[in-house]
């Protein structure tokens, strides 16, 4: 017996069109040329496998940097005017698990990748990492974290011309 997705789960019409670049591309649409900025802001995940020690452990630099890279490319191709920035988000910093310093090296990781892109219009930029309380859901930033967050960027933002 197949029971159907609550409503709530289920993709909206307007989530099966073509809204990603891919699908766009696959559609024959624009690729979004339009496209001024994107920020990114991930890879915490990838810090967060454990290690033989139960311990969230780094990825690999190279693998790391090697597929943030080609996400980077990828998305220069489907908008090649945009200006991107890799952000290095506030959810990590050099306080756990003591001693792997997984803030210092995400922070590496990115900044090594961007500058070995070579592409002057996609640019670095570290939050200020939330080292106590208050955390949202899972660890995730509060509302007032997010705040924060676009306090921080903003004027980084408008340093890019807009």
């Amino acid at each position: 017996m197949t029971k159907t997705a609550p409503r709530w789960a289920r993709p909206s019409p307007r989530s099966t069109r073509a809204s990603t670049p891919t699908a766009r591309r696959r559609s024959g649409t624009p690729s979004g040329t339009s496209r001024k900025l994107i920020v990114i802001n991930l890879g915490n995940n990838d810090f967060n496998v454990s290690g033989p020690d139960k311990l969230p452990t780094a990825p690999d630099a190279t693998e790391f940097k090697k597929a943030y890279a080609a996400f980077v490319r990828q998305l220069r191709e489907y908008y090649p005017r945009a200006k991107i920035v890799c952000s290095v988000g506030p959810m990590m910093n050099d306080n756990y698990p003591p001693g792997r310093e997984h803030w210092t090296k995400m922070k590496t990781y990115v900044r090594d990748m961007v500058t070995d892109l070579g592409d002057p219009n996609v640019h670095y930029f570290a939050y200020t990492p939330i080292v106590g309380d208050p955390y949202g859901e899972d660890w995730h930033p509060t509302n007032e974290s997010h705040a924060e967050m676009a306090k921080e960027i903003a004027p980084f933002i408008q340093g890019l011309g807009f």
